[in-house]
C-alpha cells in the first residue's frame, strides 16, 4: 500500500462517517461523504482524535473547505424523450485550456463524448450518441465541461463518468430515466 494511502487511512480512522445529500439548484442531487470527529478538552479520553486548538483551527478550516472533494456522485433524474445536463467541472486551474482533455463514458466505457485540446472529438463516439450531445464551449474557460444529452431513452440510464486529464479528476453522474 502506498504511503499516501496509509496516511489517508490513518487520518480517517477516528472519523464517524455517514452519507449526506445536498440538493442543488440545477435539479440534481449531490451525494457526499461527510465526517466529524468527537472533540474533548481531555486528550487522554480520545487518543486518536483531533482537538481544536489555535494551531489546528487553520487545518480544520481547510478540511471543511476540502470535504466537498470527497463527493461520491451526482444523481440526475430526467424523463424519456427529454434532455438533461450531465455536470462536470474541474477545480484545477494550473493547466492551459488547450492542454485539458475530457472523456465522457457511459456504464462499461461506452464513448459518449470527448473534448481533446479544447475541441470536440466525435470520431470514436458510440453510434447511440451521434447528434445527441450538446456542449458549452463558452464555459470551458470556467473549467465547466458539462454536456447536454437530448432525446433520452431508457437505455441512457446508468452511470456516466467524466475524466479530466492531465489533472486526473473524475466526476461520476448517475442518470435515472423516468417515464412521462
Amino acid at each position: 500500500m502506498k504511503t499516501r494511502e496509509k496516511n489517508f487511512e490513518a487520518d480517517i480512522s477516528g472519523l464517524s462517517s455517514d452519507m449526506k445529500t445536498k440538493n442543488l439548484s440545477a435539479g440534481y442531487t449531490h451525494n457526499c461523504l461527510c465526517s466529524a470527529r468527537t472533540a474533548s478538552r481531555n486528550p487522554a479520553e480520545f487518543p486518536n482524535s483531533a482537538f481544536i486548538t489555535k494551531n489546528s483551527c487553520c487545518f480544520l478550516c481547510i478540511f471543511v473547505v476540502l470535504i466537498d472533494k470527497v463527493c461520491l456522485q451526482v444523481t440526475v433524474e430526467a424523463v424519456v424523450g427529454g434532455s438533461v445536463v450531465l455536470p462536470c467541472s474541474s477545480a484545477e486551474h494550473d493547466f492551459k485550456l488547450e492542454d485539458i482533455n475530457v472523456h465522457w463514458r457511459h456504464n462499461d466505457g461506452i464513448r459518449v463524448y470527448d473534448i481533446i485540446e479544447h475541441k470536440a472529438s466525435v470520431a470514436n463516439q458510440h453510434q447511440r450518441y451521434k447528434n445527441r450531445i450538446e456542449t458549452f464551449p463558452e464555459e470551458y474557460v470556467r473549467r465547466n465541461f458539462s454536456i447536454k444529452l437530448t432525446g433520452l431513452t431508457y437505455a441512457d440510464a446508468g452511470t456516466y463518468i467524466c475524466f479530466i486529464t492531465p489533472s486526473d479528476e473524475q466526476e461520476t453522474v448517475l442518470l435515472i430515466i423516468n417515464g412521462v
